[in-house]
């Protein structure tokens, strides 16, 4: 995800994004004047959509097949499936996922980079 400017008042919570971190002070300084404004360019952690492994596919496939296995033989329709391709299909589901995370925008709370931090001093109320 792109890096934009947030601003914070406490260098926890950050509020944005911001094209300029003159707006992103604008901003801050307009919803708490009293107090220090954070300016920071921040860019966001990804969506972890990474939920698939082979072992669960493995599992899940059988039980879904159980019924379309020769019942005469205690093998499972998966069982011809190798290691490799199981690897293979837990990469394509999680590629699928985090493409479909990142296409609808889905973000998590934390950054995944924090940068160009500036504290910015309130302006005292005789010079304002």
């Amino acid at each position: 995800m792109k890096a934009n400017w947030y601003y914070s008042h406490n260098q926890e919570y950050y509020f944005g994004p911001y094209e300029i971190r003159e707006e992103a002070l604008r901003e801050g300084i307009a919803d708490n004047p009293d107090v220090a404004t954070y300016t920071a360019l921040c860019t966001p952690g990804k969506f972890y959509a990474k939920v698939f492994d082979q072992g669960l596919l493995a599992e899940a496939f059988d039980e879904i097949n159980s019924e379309n296995s020769d019942p005469d033989d205690d093998e499972c329709a998966t069982d011809q499936v190798t290691e490799d391709q199981w690897s293979d299909l837990a990469r394509v589901l999680n590629a699928a996922a985090q493409d479909w995370a990142a296409r609808h925008k889905l973000g998590v709370w934390k950054f995944e980079d924090v940068s160009e931090e500036q504290r910015h001093e309130p302006i005292p109320a005789e010079v304002a």
